[in-house]
């Protein structure tokens, strides 16, 4: 299996992101995009993308925060958070960031991508789908919901599981 860091830029800010593929497999491959939960990329979500890649995937756990290692206090989480949750694009432009890295990788196919988002994450991968972005699929695992006057740009299913079991 392939594994590998790459680091890219938003907003200023160095991005650490975590890929993922099998590299004894030939051609491209379904791209399947990763948004962590609020603390910050962690060794779960870096999990997930190596076990999409065990599934034939090409995976990327984007970073929507920054560099280093994931916050565990809950009120520095929050302070990172607020301005992303302040600014819809904020989080937006990150999450788009990250789908380049993906889409940029010579074994991803383009045109079969899936996102992935994990609480906080979940609202990233939503604020993807609200951009337009041509993705077909975008599920989150416990988000945040809010509205958004773009949600009519939406192309992909959308599936967000909220409820107590998730």
């Amino acid at each position: 299996m392939h594994i590998e860091s790459i680091s890219y830029e938003v907003d200023g800010i160095g991005m650490t992101g975590h890929l993922a593929y099998d590299d004894n497999r030939k051609g491209t491959r379904h791209g399947g995009l990763l948004a962590h939960e609020g603390p910050g990329l962690d060794p779960h979500v870096k999990g997930r993308a190596e076990r999409l890649a065990t599934l034939g995937y090409c995976a990327f756990a984007l970073d929507y925060l920054g560099a280093g290692e994931p916050v565990r206090d809950v009120q520095r989480t929050m302070e990172r958070l607020a301005p992303l949750m302040a600014d819809p694009a904020v989080p937006r432009r990150r999450g788009l960031a990250g789908l380049d890295v993906l889409l940029d990788q010579q074994t991803s196919d383009g045109d079969r991508i899936g996102c992935i988002g994990y609480c906080f994450g979940g609202t990233v991968a939503l604020e993807i789908a609200r951009s337009g972005a041509d993705v077909q699929a975008v599920v989150g695992f416990h988000p945040g919901l809010t509205t958004s006057p773009d949600s009519h740009r939406i192309k992909a299913p959308v599936l967000m599981c909220v409820g107590t079991n998730d």
